[in-house]
């Protein structure tokens, strides 16, 4: 067969294979968001070895998909010399009281010049954390260990996401 035939050929059969009906594949995506105001952010601090509820019920009918986290640590005072280490913890809570660890985070702050502070997290979640209808949204900042610290020490976040239909 020569060439031009050949090409030819090949070029129809893709052709037909593309004409003949085939079915359809939906492969699933993130949730279809609630419509009327569907983004969703909250932010404040905790103190060391506190929990804080962010947000103390989903509403009924909806999920809440937390996309973003920014955590950073300080104290009141701007301590140069303080030296932290924190375990941070992103938590559901059930109607009945039972608790979920959905993300964790190590964080320390050294004194100012040093190296490997680690004192600011910004982290963009793909497919976020998911808070179920009826559940609490919170966060939990264990203070593990302080060195030149005058007892302020604080946990700033920011959690950002979107209201999705359940």
């Amino acid at each position: 067969m020569n060439k031009p035939l050949s090409a030819f050929a090949l070029t129809g059969a893709c052709l037909m294979a593309s004409l003949i009906p085939s079915d359809g594949t939906a492969y699933p995506t993130t949730p279809v968001s609630y419509g009327q105001n569907p983004i969703w952010s909250a932010g404040g601090y905790v103190d060391g070895g506190d929990t804080v509820s962010i947000l103390d019920s989903i509403p009924t009918g909806q999920d809440l998909v937390v996309t973003d986290v920014f955590l950073s640590l300080g104290d009141d005072d701007g301590g140069w010399n303080c030296r932290s280490r924190w375990r941070t913890i992103i938590q559901s809570k059930s109607a009945g009281g039972s608790v979920t660890d959905l993300a964790m985070f190590h964080m320390r702050q050294m004194q100012a010049g040093e190296p490997n502070s680690e004192s600011i997290i910004n982290a963009t979640l793909s497919s976020g954390l998911l808070i179920t209808d009826g559940q609490t949204l919170q966060i939990h900042a264990n203070l593990r260990g302080t060195q030149n610290c005058d007892g302020n020490e604080r946990l700033y976040y920011t959690l950002s996401g979107y209201y999705s239909q359940s």
